[in-house]
């Protein structure tokens, strides 16, 4: 599997940014496996329809009222199929990071996400 991964991140960070529905479920359906999982602290997501659900949800909680965004932090890393970034939540007009995460993303063989393993970093 020879993927971009900067494009990659790019990619998934965005979607977290993508007002567009249409275009969300597409990239969803791009970036995830059918079965594809999203593990959370507190909450498993499976599946493209979940996925779109949670993804959508944070849209609507965090950038849909033009408040915050979603950045990746610029430190990807990635080896036999893995790939670990963080990504922050950062004020629209900048500042600094009010949330960041730590992403561990296991891909298949077409360069999907298998599972997706999130956790809360202090900030």
């Amino acid at each position: 599997m020879a993927i971009d991964i900067e494009k990659f991140v790019a990619r998934y960070v965005g979607v977290w940014n993508e007002p567009d529905p249409d275009t969300r479920r597409a990239t969803i359906a791009e970036l995830w496996a059918p079965d594809g999982t999203e593990l959370l602290e507190t909450a498993e997501h499976t599946g493209h329809r979940e996925l779109e659900a949670r993804v959508t949800e944070a849209y609507e909680r965090f950038v849909a009222g033009g408040e915050y965004v979603f950045v990746p932090a610029g430190d990807t890393a990635a080896h036999h199929g893995f790939v670990a970034f963080r990504t922050h939540m950062v004020p629209v007009g900048g500042g600094a990071a009010v949330w960041t995460g730590a992403m561990f993303v296991e891909l298949d063989a077409e360069g999907r996400i298998r599972r997706d393993v999130q956790f809360a970093v202090p900030v």
